[in-house]
């Protein structure tokens, strides 16, 4: 039995669409203004409704997929690591070997350390001592870079320059034995970057992925430039923008902050930055001479 619209002007609308179904012309046959107004309305209403829920669906499918080609990856790692007398070969090596053990992630993996990964990229980093591997992804449209590592036995960091410093620490890899999962996401300001790590990973778990990723610091600024003579005396800071050149010499340099504008000198009297003739490119850092 049809139900018939109690709402009266339910009921002209469907007297409207049957009239127009039909054939009929006669009066009620148009929409008046009002009417369609009111099913604009509904439809927006449906929508917006709707696409939060499509794009949290789809959103949540991007990360998995991150995450399931992650452990795939680190996975067919773990067995190059053992036919590789239980060490981890150099990063182009493994990335060479994963290619031909996984097809389907070929187009994906990089061993670049100091540019950000694309959507659906893997980057691959192996620590200077070999013992552990950096595997991590960007899923794509989230901006969520997830992180996975194993660390075989206790990582040995190489002192900066070498990426093991922007990759192992707190905070960043712990350099204790053991798996640990982490992920920052890009909108903070910090690229999914090999070489980030440190400024990015703030924590990290051992029992699989964190559940939700938190904004990594932003990028400094000129302003949170330790002031002159603080804390090394005599020496003077400034501030390199992304991609600006280090000119040759010396330098001290200061990391990101831990919270605030508080930072961590980690170039002290005893370990400086050794810049090259052309000095080549940096994010954010402030460098001291």
């Amino acid at each position: 039995m049809p139900v018939t619209p109690s709402h009266p002007l339910a009921h002209r609308v469907r007297n409207r669409v049957l009239d127009r179904l039909d054939g009929r012309p006669g009066t009620d046959a148009a929409f008046t203004l009002i009417e369609l107004m009111v099913v604009l309305l509904i439809l927006a209403i449906l929508l917006a409704i709707a696409i939060p829920t499509f794009l949290g669906v789809t959103g949540s499918a991007n990360d998995r997929a991150a995450q399931s080609n992650l452990n795939t990856a680190l996975t067919d790692a773990k067995g190059i690591y053992e036919h590789n007398q239980q060490s981890y070969p150099v990063a182009a090596d493994l990335v060479s070997s994963l290619k031909s053990n996984e097809p389907s992630l070929a187009s994906a993996l990089t061993t670049v350390t100091n540019a950000p990964l694309g959507q659906g990229d893997i980057g691959a980093y192996v620590s200077s001592d070999q013992n552990g591997t950096v595997l991590l992804a960007l899923a794509k449209k989230t901006g969520n870079c997830w992180v996975i590592a194993d660390n075989t036995s206790t990582i040995v960091p190489a002192a900066a320059p070498s990426v093991d410093a922007s990759v192992y620490g707190s905070p960043g890899i712990p350099t204790s034995a053991g798996e640990y999962y982490a992920v920052w996401n890009t909108a903070g300001g910090t690229p999914c970057e090999i070489d980030k790590i440190t400024s990015a990973v703030t924590a990290t778990q051992t029992a699989g992925f964190p559940s939700q990723a938190s904004a990594a610091p932003a990028a400094p600024s000129s302003a949170q430039c330790p002031p002159v003579g603080d804390p090394t005396a005599g020496v003077t800071w400034t501030f390199y923008a992304a991609g600006a050149a280090i000119p040759g010499g010396i330098y001290y340099y200061a990391a990101v902050p831990d919270s605030g504008p508080t930072w961590n000198i980690q170039g002290p009297a005893a370990s400086p930055f050794t810049g090259g003739p052309a000095g080549g490119t940096v994010s954010p850092f402030c460098f001291g001479t």
